[in-house]
């Protein structure tokens, strides 16, 4: 009877332990106060052999304002502990459920792993690095049904530009080869996730089905491609073309891309006609989606529901956006002004020649790429930022 009641203890407790286990995996922790925190990746490369290059910041809270119409001051951090090295800061992502930030370094085709503390500061990372394959490291996204991380390669050539999937990235270290590689007959920039499910209580396999990639240059599209099917697809290194292509009209050359579940909204962002050609013209714009789901699966030519665009918007360079789409909270929209290396949020709202709400100067840095992490307030979470 003894060894009954043992075991019955035993099994009770691996019972629970295995559903605490679970529950960890399926739900994000979310915050006792809301919180809204603005991760900002910078491509600055130090040539210095005694300074520490800091070209990771935290703006926290996002939605708030100092002095009226600025965004609070950029907490700095890190990408490496080692003086001297140039890493040219690239895409950046944060995933709640797995509590790490994911940046990726166009130089050293690295990626790094950083754990976040509970006030959102930047702890130690680890890294692996793909240099045989990653020709031009761009944005990253984190797909958490498929535990796949993906990377957007705007290398330009013949089989240059490309699409690769890293599985299990917590695992990874040192130098690795992507699980898969998928060519692109044209240069890809920012990566978002759309979920297919309509059900809020359908399983995490389910949640991030549909990649949304938007196209840079001439093509002035997104590219759709089902995640699913290509995580099931044996080859490597095989072209692929996307399931749906959605031609974005008024477009001149596309970069920045946030889509939200919640509100079932798509932001994008658009350099304008003329940045290629001096760099310093504010014609760049900002392209908001309504019921983007329906227009997206549908290739057909999307109409912007709204544009932001104009001298007093003045968009110089908008490399990158972000979306607060949270209930019981005022909808934002983040941008990142490469040229003018400025970060600006505006009303999701907004429209036309509109002035942001608030800015906070980058003074020497350059900002490529943005992800904004805000939880609570109505008990969602944002998780659509690029």
């Amino acid at each position: 009877m003894k060894n009954v009641l043992i075991s019955c203890i035993i099994l009770g407790s691996i019972a629970f332990f295995w559903v605490a286990c679970q529950r960890d995996d399926s739900e994000p922790q979310y915050p006792p106060t809301p919180i809204s925190r603005l991760y900002i990746s910078f491509s600055n490369v130090t040539t210095s052999e005694s300074d520490v290059f800091r070209n990771i910041w935290v703006i926290s809270p996002a939605d708030s304002t100092i002095n009226e119409n600025q965004l609070p001051n950029g907490r700095p951090y890190s990408s490496t502990s080692q003086a001297g090295q140039g890493v040219q800061g690239m895409g950046i992502v944060f995933d709640p459920y797995i509590e790490r930030v994911f940046q990726i370094t166009r130089l050293d085709s690295t990626i790094r792993s950083f754990t976040i503390d509970d006030a959102g500061g930047v702890g130690p990372s680890t890294f692996f690095k793909d240099t045989i394959r990653l020709r031009s490291a761009r944005n990253l996204i984190y797909a958490r049904g498929s535990d796949h991380l993906i990377v957007s390669d705007n290398a330009t050539g013949n089989n240059q530009s490309a699409l690769h999937l890293f599985y299990n990235p917590l695992r990874l270290a040192q130098q690795q080869k992507a699980a898969k590689r998928f060519n692109l007959q044209s240069p890809p920039y920012g990566l978002s996730l759309m979920a297919r499910k309509e059900d809020p209580n359908m399983s995490n396999e389910e949640v991030d089905s549909i990649l949304l990639v938007s196209m840079q240059g001439e093509e002035r599209a997104i590219w759709s491609f089902d995640l699913k099917e290509l995580s099931r697809i044996a080859e490597d290194s095989v072209q692929r073309t996307p399931n749906q292509t959605s031609t974005v009209e008024g477009a001149s050359d596309l970069r920045g891309i946030a889509y939200s579940d919640n509100l079932d909204v798509l932001v994008l962002s658009d350099l304008g006609p003329t940045n290629g050609n001096d760099g310093n013209s504010a014609d760049g714009s900002i392209y908001i989606i309504e019921d983007a789901k329906a227009k997206l699966s549908s290739g057909d030519n999307i109409t912007p529901t709204r544009v932001i665009h104009g001298a007093t918007a003045n968009l110089t360079d908008p490399i990158a956006v972000a979306i607060d789409d949270r209930e019981e909270r005022q909808h934002y929209i983040y941008v990142a002004d490469r040229q003018r290396r400025v970060i600006s949020r505006f009303n999701l709202s907004d429209d036309g020649d509109t002035a942001p709400g608030a800015t906070r100067s980058t003074t020497n840095l350059v900002p490529e790429s943005i992800y904004l992490d805000a939880r609570g307030g109505g008990g969602t979470s944002t998780e659509n930022s690029q």
